[in-house]
């Protein structure tokens, strides 16, 4: 049995996307094609780089660290890119056991290198098996972890030269509308709506008037104000600013306030609040 390194890279930079892809379209998380690519080819580098007789290389910290690295690179540096990198750690798990029955079904032998087990399968079958574990997964279990009251959809916000991608929850129930304008409002979490101003959180005040002064001083042409909300038992102001938002890749981008909520979304894999006036 030989292993060929061009192959060897090929193949786990390809089942590589697929996993990324599937652990993103399971909690229904926005991942950008350029983003998976790139984790995809860290990953099939970290593959060529075990043939070499490095045994830091094949321990399981290494090898653990090299994960996370992708993870970052797929997914970026955020708390809410915690629950895609573990599904993609599962579906890789899951994945290295569908292959393990198979060699065992056909009683396949396999060669040890390094520390590392290699199966006499094809590049064919190996990518058209992760191929249809893919397409099984992107079928039946597409966004099943997200928030069931509603459906969650990517969004991407635009803001003085930042492009930031957030899943949000989609309500046709909420009409929430900036009564100065009428453009649709956008309630982002705390976290997204720091980023999206270009501010460290701790910067803006949960007062909304301090909030809007803070705003104000910092982005003087996003037309920062405050908009009137009012929700179950609860009524309030919400300090927001300007931008443009993009509902999917296939709609167009429309000027609509990004606002900030008081408090953290629930846990439900979104970050943000749309509703009918923004779709």
């Amino acid at each position: 049995m030989t292993v060929y390194a061009d192959i060897l890279f090929l193949v786990n930079a390809a089942v590589d996307y697929l996993l990324f892809r599937v652990g993103a379209k399971l909690c229904a998380y926005p991942l950008s094609r350029r983003r998976a690519l790139l984790a995809a080819l860290f990953g099939g580098l970290f593959a060529l780089a075990q043939l070499a007789p490095v045994p830091l290389l094949h321990t399981a910290w290494c090898k653990g660290l090299s994960f996370l690295i992708m993870a970052a690179l797929a997914f970026g540096i955020k708390r809410r890119a915690l629950r895609p990198a573990a599904l993609t750690l599962l579906c890789s798990s899951a994945l290295a056991g569908v292959f393990l029955i198979l060699v065992r079904v056909f009683s396949v032998p396999m060669m040890i290198l390094r520390g590392t087990v290699y199966y006499p399968v094809t590049a064919k079958v190996l990518i058209l098996v992760s191929g249809l574990c893919y397409l099984l997964c992107a079928a039946c279990f597409a966004g099943a972890l997200r928030h069931g009251a509603g459906e969650v959809v990517p969004l991407r916000l635009a803001l003085d030269g930042r492009i930031m991608e957030v899943p949000s929850l989609y309500d046709t129930g909420n009409g929430l509308r900036d009564p100065m304008s009428g453009k649709g409002v956008v309630v982002l979490s705390p976290a997204c709506f720091a980023e999206l101003v270009g501010l460290p959180s701790a910067v803006i005040p949960d007062d909304p008037i301090g909030a809007l002064s803070v705003l104000s001083a910092h982005l003087p042409e996003s037309a920062a104000r405050l908009v009137p909300y009012r929700a179950v038992g609860t009524k309030g102001l919400l300090p927001a600013v300007g931008c443009t938002a993009q509902l999917g890749k296939k709609r167009k981008p429309v000027k609509v306030l990004a606002a900030r909520s008081p408090t953290p979304m629930a846990e439900g894999g979104y970050e943000a609040l749309i509703g009918g006036t923004v779709a």
